[in-house]
């Protein structure tokens, strides 16, 4: 099952690299650099119940680190929600609409000093057509350096920490992966 997992998502991340070279962007400062990865991506989605979310963080050798100009990064509008008595606030985004290999944030800046960690907590991520495969994570505006993991299944909700980063200002941002433009997103989720 762990060989077939690596070898879809390896279709996936080929399939992903082949449409944004197809519409000839530029999504690294060098052309044709390819995406760092470090180790292996998570691929999959967790069941959308509270007990679900995993406890701890995710190891750093699942992560993608990219890099793209922060010209490229567009800016939505958001939601936040308050808190209420049975339910924590949360920030919410809406992505759809948005070509395919495009980050979508919605350009609330978190301030990262050297070396700490940014905990993101994935309320609800829902997105169609549900195949696509999904870049969800943090991206600096200084050192222009986003750091993901990758999702397919379009219904997760996960809590991830991303560890030991650079100083800077941080977005969260979603990136559409998939050969097809997303139809319905919305990304709930909380930074702490």
């Amino acid at each position: 099952m762990k060989i077939k997992t690596i070898l879809i998502l390896a279709v996936l991340l080929i399939l992903g690299w082949a449409i944004c070279s197809r519409f000839d962007r530029e999504i690294l400062p060098e052309k044709g650099k390819e995406i760092q990865m470090i180790d292996e991506i998570v691929l999959g989605s967790i069941p959308a119940t509270e007990e679900s979310i995993p406890a701890g963080v995710f190891p750093v050798e699942n992560r993608i680190v990219e890099q793209f100009s922060k010209d490229e990064l567009v800016t939505v509008s958001y939601i936040e929600e308050p808190a209420s008595d049975i339910a924590e606030a949360f920030i919410q985004t809406q992505f759809e609409g948005y070509d395919t290999c495009l980050p979508v944030s919605d350009g609330i800046a978190y301030d990262i000093s050297e070396g700490e960690s940014l905990n993101l907590e994935i309320v609800r991520c829902i997105w169609t057509p549900v195949d696509n495969l999904m870049y969800i994570g943090v991206y600096n505006l200084e050192t222009e350096t986003g750091y993901v993991y990758a999702y397919v299944d379009g219904n997760i909700q996960v809590s991830v920490t991303f560890n030991d980063l650079p100083a800077g200002e941080y977005v969260v941002y979603v990136k559409n992966m998939g050969d097809r433009m997303i139809t319905d997103g919305t990304l709930r989720y909380r930074v702490s």
